[in-house]
């Protein structure tokens, strides 16, 4: 936002679920119309340029697909347009095995891919488990995966029961009704829950999802905790 002064400030915030908070304010050297007028000058001077992932099933169907996007986009030179589309080619292109990127100020018959890149299907990739923090909690969060994973909903109870006898808290199984199929959790729909129901929720589940992961088979090279 403008400042009173004519100076462009921001603001950004990061809440952690383990308590580490940061807030940064930042405000530009220059006043806005100073910043307006060299972005101006920049715009006028040089073509921006923007990056074309694309992806597909095999290398025949990619150069398809970058004639088509090519076709379809010709003449595009809507800075904004043509950023969401570099979004959403990178987005998709992640899916698919055989991949390409142009850059380019702008889409024609006349964008040049790189040489697609396949990859193998064949490779034994390294699984990482990823413990998330605050912001997936759910009522419904595990429901589905207790009614039908055995394993999954007796490492939820365990660690009820851990919760309980350990640390003499009140279950939270009884308190809340989460994770038990066919009942209705008493907290908030939306996840607006106390800190204490949202760090017992995830830990509860995200252990249970590992016991369920090893019962599977599935093995786990590293973990990544976030704090």
């Amino acid at each position: 936002m403008a400042a009173p002064d004519g100076k462009w400030v921001t603001s950004i915030s990061s809440y952690g679920v383990g308590g580490a908070n940061a807030h940064v304010v930042v405000e530009t050297f220059e006043t806005a119309n100073d910043v307006l007028q060299h972005t101006a000058a920049e715009t006028s001077a040089e073509k921006p340029l923007y990056i074309f992932p694309i992806g597909s099933l095999t290398e025949t169907s990619l150069a398809r697909w970058g004639d088509a996007l090519a076709e379809a986009y010709k003449g595009v030179t809507d800075d904004k347009t043509l950023r969401s589309l570099s979004r959403d080619l990178g987005r998709q292109a992640r899916a698919y095995p055989a991949r390409a990127f142009a850059v380019a100020p702008f889409l024609s018959s006349e964008t040049k891919f790189s040489k697609p890149t396949l990859i193998s299907g064949d490779v034994d990739p390294k699984l990482c488990l990823v413990f998330s923090g605050q912001g997936p909690q759910h009522i419904f969060m595990g429901k589905e995966l207790a009614a039908s994973y055995p394993v999954f909903l007796d490492a939820v109870k365990l660690n009820d029961q851990i919760l309980v006898t350990k640390y003499g808290q009140p279950s939270m199984l009884e308190r809340t009704k989460l994770f038990i199929p066919g009942s209705k959790s008493t907290l908030a729909p939306n996840g607006v829950w106390p800190v204490q129901d949202v760090v017992y929720s995830l830990v509860f589940i995200q252990m249970a999802l590992v016991d369920l992961i090893r019962s599977l088979g599935i093995r786990y090279e590293y973990v990544v905790g976030h704090r």
